[in-house]
């Protein structure tokens, strides 16, 4: 089983629980992660096989997240992503990323 770090913003923890529920319905195990409640230089490398990100265009701490990570972890695989794009895309970006076949409609 392949395991996603949901690295998120606390106010938007709804869409966090949301796609947390739809990744772990695909077979995929799901750690949330608040922005707010980790320092990545301090954390070690993530015991997943992939860091999902939830980015905002107009949230500073955000960014700020992933290039601290991107900084911290700078080989290790990122996906980002926005709100606006549906679960499903979402999903299909995580088979390609990970090199899986999955029947994702």
């Amino acid at each position: 089983m392949k395991t996603l770090w949901l690295v998120y913003q606390q106010n938007n923890q709804h869409n966090q629980q949301k796609i947390s529920r739809e990744l772990r319905s695909e077979g995929y195990d799901v750690k949330s992660v608040d922005i707010g409640s980790i320092d990545f230089a301090t954390s070690g490398t993530p015991d997943a096989d992939l860091v999902i990100m939830h980015l905002h265009p107009d949230v500073q701490a955000t960014w700020g997240a992933y290039l601290d990570f991107k900084h911290c972890h700078p080989d290790f695989p990122v996906l980002v992503y926005m709100r606006h794009q549906a679960v499903t895309t979402l999903k299909r970006a995580i088979g390609n990323a990970l090199g899986e076949k999955r029947g994702i409609a």
